[in-house]
């Protein structure tokens, strides 16, 4: 699953990670009906009632776990505390029930600093083996304080690796649309 920061959105938490989980949950609503409720009760035993917190953050997800609970309004002020967590425990669905899952996330220069908290607290999670996190960044164009603290944090994490690519030139551009047509 994917999603992109940008600018634009810069200032809306978790933009990409919503972008990613939105895809992630339609690529689940086309498997046909026994896979599809297997997932369902994946998400009720691992999320229990606490998917309604996700609700608005992942509409979509309303047509996998159809909500059976009316939340008051104490509670959805309480719900705000609880997304992160929340949030977590739906990435862990797919590796607690053996499901490898890729969450690339592009321009990562671009998302918002609760994003990059949350990037954070998931690379320290050592229950979190069969997720793999791609981030991209460009260089020219990155907040330092962030992505430096995050790719401290990383480095040392085994298997971490940094892949540098260079900037197409003008001749490996028109060769590569050239390609194309």
């Amino acid at each position: 699953m994917c999603g992109k920061c940008n600018p634009v959105h810069s200032k809306i938490p978790f933009y990409g990670i919503k972008q990613a989980l939105n895809e992630l949950v339609l690529q689940l609503l086309m498997l046909d009906d026994a896979e599809s409720t297997k997932w369902i009760q994946r998400f009720q035993s691992v999320l229990g009632s606490n998917y309604n917190v996700l609700y608005n953050f992942i509409p979509d997800l309303k047509l996998l776990t159809p909500s059976t609970v009316t939340l008051n309004k104490q509670e959805k002020k309480q719900m705000g505390g609880r997304f992160r967590t929340v949030l977590k425990r739906l990435l862990q669905c797919f590796d607690e029930y053996h499901t490898p899952l890729v969450l690339f996330i592009d321009d990562i220069q671009w998302s918002d600093n609760d994003t990059m908290d949350f990037f954070n607290d998931l690379l320290k999670d050592s229950d979190l083996r069969r997720i793999m996190f791609i981030g991209s960044f460009r260089p020219n164009n990155r907040k330092k304080h962030y992505e430096t603290q995050l790719l401290d944090y990383v480095k040392p994490i085994e298997g971490f690796k940094t892949i540098e690519l260079e900037s197409f030139s003008y001749q490996q551009t028109l060769r590569y649309i050239e390609a194309f047509f």
